[in-house]
């Protein structure tokens, strides 16, 4: 019996898993797990169930009640609303993950839990350095990255002490259809929108990082979810392109022959790129979509003016 539990299901890497696994996986249950009712569009065998991380109980009763035995947990407070409102993000980001963990060691039925961190925890504030490897040094500049090793730090010690198994998925930037447009790194899929509509926009950041399409990303984590692990607690870097800004902005514009999108000469505070040898190397061979083609289909889904 396999019973998938998505822990923020309606939101842009929860909705994606849970419409893949129900096409592709051979799971009896996928649950989709909210606080409360969403505008976002049900998925087709999905079943919906309401649930708050920061409600220890609703999380047990859940799993318990469902037979839950997979979670992919991807709820989060987002990097602006962590700034603004760290004390929130502490509660659901930090207190909120503990409770899943928790919870999924008191159902007693759950084989595997999947946590969703960023590599936005790599310390590459003073030195920037191309594809950094599961290994390297991690510092919590920023309250949203602080909240995520926190997270991560947890999935350690639940995975210790109570021998859980505990992936941690470490994503850079994600673009595409289904990205939101909230934060500084929706950029370049706020790029595309604006590009489609005819209008200009200038993506307020530079250099090279590691963009994962978001159609590409249900497969990658369906694989974390259900493929057998050598180890109990474990890391990996999320499967994506190393590309540069610059790059990018000259694709964009190169699809309509006008300049209307530009870049702000401003390097993030993140490595440049990730290697996820380590992900191939457990979870077999990634497909990814070429990136220009990737950024066409985008560009072609956006409505038009």
């Amino acid at each position: 019996m396999t019973n998938i539990l998505i822990i923020g299901g309606s939101g842009c890497i929860g909705s994606g898993v849970s419409k893949w696994l129900i096409e592709n996986a051979k799971a009896n249950k996928v649950i989709c797990a909210s606080r409360g009712e969403t505008s976002s569009p049900k998925i087709p065998g999905a079943v919906y169930a309401k649930a708050d991380i920061t409600d220890l109980d609703s999380l047990v009763n859940v799993m318990i009640s469902h037979e839950v035995t997979h979670i992919l947990h991807t709820a989060a407070l987002r990097t602006t609303d962590c700034h603004e409102n760290p004390r929130l993000a502490t509660d659901i980001n930090i207190t909120g993950t503990a409770n899943v963990y928790e919870a999924a060691h008191l159902a007693q039925t759950v084989k595997r839990v999947v946590f969703i961190s960023t590599a936005a925890v790599y310390d590459q504030v003073e030195v920037q350095e191309e594809y950094v490897n599961e290994e390297a040094p991690t510092k919590g500049y920023a309250t949203y990255v602080a909240t995520k090793l926190a997270g991560e730090d947890l999935a350690r010690s639940f995975s210790r002490e109570y021998e859980m198994e505990i992936i941690v998925i470490r994503p850079q930037i994600l673009f595409g259809p289904s990205r939101g447009t909230e934060g500084s790194t929706a950029g370049v899929t706020n790029a595309i929108r604006a590009l489609a509509q005819g209008k200009k926009f200038t993506i307020p950041f530079s250099g090279q990082y590691s963009f994962h399409f978001t159609e590409d990303v249900p497969a990658l984590l369906g694989s974390t979810l259900l493929k057998a692990v050598k180890e109990k607690f474990s890391i990996y870097n999320l499967p994506g392109d190393s590309i540069d800004i610059k790059e990018i902005v000259e694709i964009l514009n190169s699809f309509t022959g006008e300049k209307l999108i530009t870049y702000k000469e401003k390097q993030y505070p993140f490595a440049q790129s990730v290697c996820y040898k380590k992900f191939t190397e457990n979870f077999g061979k990634v497909q990814l979509s070429p990136f220009k083609q990737a950024l066409n289909k985008s560009f072609k889904h956006f409505p038009k003016t």
